[in-house]
């Protein structure tokens, strides 16, 4: 098995991150209330999600 960095690990969460923020999304419009926290949670997941796939780029560059 291929060893796991905090790159990995990084892009992991995120992946995860952005599913849950679907996820809260999707409950919140359902319910009629307000979207506003799982749309900043989402752009911040796939943030987060470009600069591990970033750093993972530019370690292997090395």
């Amino acid at each position: 098995m291929k060893k796991m960095n905090e790159y990995t690990l990084g892009i992991i969460f995120s992946i995860v991150g952005i599913i849950a923020s679907i996820a809260i999304i999707i409950l919140k419009i359902t319910s009629k209330d307000n979207i506003t926290v799982g749309i900043v949670l989402l752009i911040a997941c796939a943030l987060s999600l470009i600069v591990n796939i970033k750093q993972k780029n530019n370690k292997k560059a090395e």
